[in-house]
Parts: structure tokens; C-alpha cells; sequence
């Protein structure tokens, strides 16, 4: 092995002056530092970048229906995905970095690799037979993808973000159904929060009939009785499933 490295042969021709020596730990000085260099560049690295591309995901099989395909991971589109587990549904992250993909792979992610504005990428995809599209990059990488998935099919929903209002117009154009404005919205909610001072109940959120709020005990006659002395249940049929003092969530059941 030593001999085929060092590239001296198997002794069939050699130096006998001392000039030709020289010349021979030369070349096997040479020969068994640049061979496994050249063998890891041109042979195992292409075989190992090979091996990682055939791990991650290029495309979803033929039979994929109502599917959600996202496009960037960030802490709204995770807890997009934590909903979509919850309740059943499918979907693809599209991830344009090979390391990324195979870590995201690797974590229990749905990934593909593939580029954003690949047009063959959405077709890989299976966008025509997806359920909604979910675009929460730059403005304009909203828009580009915006562009390409109407290339292949005007019905599927495309949610996209907005960071700048003047773009919410042209999102639109570009074919997206619904442009959320996150700082808008957030805006919107923190300054409600601050102007409703006086009132006494903040609407969370609602679900058909049922509805979440937020209300100040502070000047109220539910100071110092417990939960159950308050009898809400009873009166108004409202339940508590939480109270807060400082930022807190408090386990006393007297309310403080």
C-alpha cells in the first residue's frame, strides 16, 4: 500500500546514482501527501455530498392531497406546524440549504430540499394538489413564489407576510389570497391593550361559541374572595382557568 501511495512502483525501475535517490524521496515524500487529498477531493467528497443529497427529500410521492407547503421556518410558521401535528394535517417545509434540510430532516421536519423560485421545485411538490401555500420570507421572495405557484394552479390558497405596507397591493397582484401584516397586527393588538384601560373584559380569541377573555379583578367585587366564593359559574356561567398577578401565573385559588 505504501508502495502504490507513494507512487515509486514495485522496483522494476530504479535509481542508482545518488542524484536518482534524491529524486525518489522526493517523489514518495510528494506522492503521500497530495494522494489522499486528491482522492478525498475528487473521489469521497462527491461520493459523501452524493450520499446527503439522496438523504434529504426532493419531492413528495405522486399520491399527496391536501397538503400545506411552507416555505420559511421561523417561530410563527413552528407554531404552524405544532397545529397542523395537532389536528392531523400534512404539510412539506421547502428548505433551500442542504445542511439545513438534513438537520430539519433529522429533528422529525417534513422537508424537501429545493430552490424557492424553482419553478420544478413546486412541481416536485405537488402544489396543484396542496391545500394552502405559507410564504413568510422577504417581500419580495413572497412575491417571486407568489408568481411561480399561480404558474401552476390558480386555486390553491397562498398565505403570504407583509413587512412593508406598500407591498401588500402587489402581493396581491402576484397572486397571494391572504397578506398578513405581523407588526400591524401586533400594533394593533398592544395599543387595545393600552387605550382599554377602563374596560373590564379583553377579548383573546373565539371559537364558535366559546370565547376567551382577559379580565382586571383590580376595583371589582371578586377582591379577596376565592373562585369559588365568587360564583361566576353560577351567575354568569363563566369559568376561570387562570389567574395572573405579575406576569405570574399564581397557584392560589383566592384571587388576589
Amino acid at each position: 500500500m505504501l508502495t502504490v501511495m507513494s507512487t515509486l512502483g514495485f522496483g522494476d525501475i530504479t535509481f542508482t546514482s545518488d542524484l536518482g535517490r534524491v529524486f525518489s524521496v522526493i517523489v514518495l515524500m510528494s506522492g503521500m501527501i497530495s494522494l489522499p487529498f486528491t482522492l478525498i477531493e475528487f473521489f469521497y467528497a462527491p461520493w459523501l455530498e452524493a450520499q446527503s443529497k439522496a438523504r434529504a427529500p426532493r419531492k413528495l410521492p405522486q399520491d399527496t392531497r391536501n397538503h400545506v407547503i411552507i416555505t420559511h421556518l421561523a417561530l410563527i410558521s413552528e407554531s404552524l406546524i405544532e397545529k397542523l401535528d395537532q389536528y392531523g394535517y400534512e404539510y412539506v417545509l421547502l428548505v433551500t440549504d442542504l445542511p439545513k434540510a438534513l438537520e430539519l430532516y433529522d429533528e422529525g421536519y417534513q422537508v424537501v430540499f429545493g430552490g424557492l423560485d424553482d419553478p420544478e421545485t413546486y412541481k416536485r411538490l405537488r402544489v396543484e394538489n396542496a391545500s394552502m401555500v405559507v410564504s413568510m420570507g422577504t417581500d419580495m421572495v413572497n412575491s417571486n413564489i407568489s408568481n411561480t405557484v399561480r404558474e401552476f394552479d390558480d386555486k390553491v390558497t397562498i398565505v403570504t407576510t407583509a413587512n412593508s405596507a406598500d407591498f401588500v397591493d402587489l402581493l396581491k397582484m402576484a397572486g397571494a389570497d391572504h397578506v398578513i401584516q405581523l407588526g400591524e397586527m401586533m400594533g394593533k393588538t398592544l395599543s387595545r391593550r393600552t387605550i382599554s384601560q377602563d374596560s373590564r373584559v379583553h377579548v383573546v380569541g373565539r371559537f364558535e361559541e366559546l370565547v376567551t377573555a382577559e379580565a382586571t379583578a383590580d376595583g371589582t367585587p371578586l377582591v379577596g374572595k376565592t373562585i369559588a366564593e365568587s360564583n361566576l359559574r353560577e351567575e354568569l356561567n363563566i369559568n376561570i382557568v387562570g389567574v395572573w398577578e405579575r406576569r405570574n401565573l399564581i397557584s392560589q385559588h383566592r384571587i388576589p
